[in-house]
């Protein structure tokens, strides 16, 4: 697998259990109003899931490369870091218990960004590069309606190859 999709997938594998057996991810430190991991959602934008549907469904979006840069030149050839942005997107169901939901986000928030940021988590063996790094930006709370919400948090990834 390409080394950009080699990190997308390795964020799934930080972040999201198994689909079919629950296993691995990050286990939230709050289960009780909430989905009990998180989950990756495959296909349309989670901001489309209905209700508890879209409770810690997580959805990684690739926004482009920011930069290039030439680390090494020799007589195999130039070795380039790729830095690009993708946009981790979790989702949220308050149901009636919004201020207890917020301080839950912010909680798992903080927990994403630690465990993301461990390079002992990054992937390795991706075929034609490595990732070097995954580094936090930004992030930010979209309300959806009264009882949805999706956490967003843009990470600069660093790859070579």
């Amino acid at each position: 697998m390409s080394v950009g999709t080699c990190a997308i997938e390795g964020l799934y594998t930080i972040l999201c259990r198994d689909k079919d057996t629950a296993a691995g991810g990050l286990t939230p430190s709050e289960t009780v109003l909430h989905a009990s991991g998180f989950y990756r959602h495959f296909g349309d934008r989670i901001d489309i899931l209905p209700g508890d549907g879209i409770d810690r469904k997580v959805q990684i979006v690739y926004e482009g490369t920011s930069k290039w840069t030439n680390i090494s030149s020799g007589s195999s050839g130039t070795t380039r870091m790729r830095t690009f942005q993708v946009v981790v997107r979790v989702g949220y169901f308050s149901g009636d218990h919004v201020d207890e939901t917020m301080m839950i986000i912010a909680d798992d928030e903080q927990e994403m960004v630690k465990e993301i940021a461990f390079s002992t988590n990054w992937p390795t063996g991706c075929s034609s590069g490595c990732v070097n790094g995954y580094v936090p930006k930004t992030s930010t709370v979209k309300r959806l309606d009264d009882t949805r919400y999706v956490l967003e948090i843009t990470l600069d990834v660093q790859v070579t190859g």
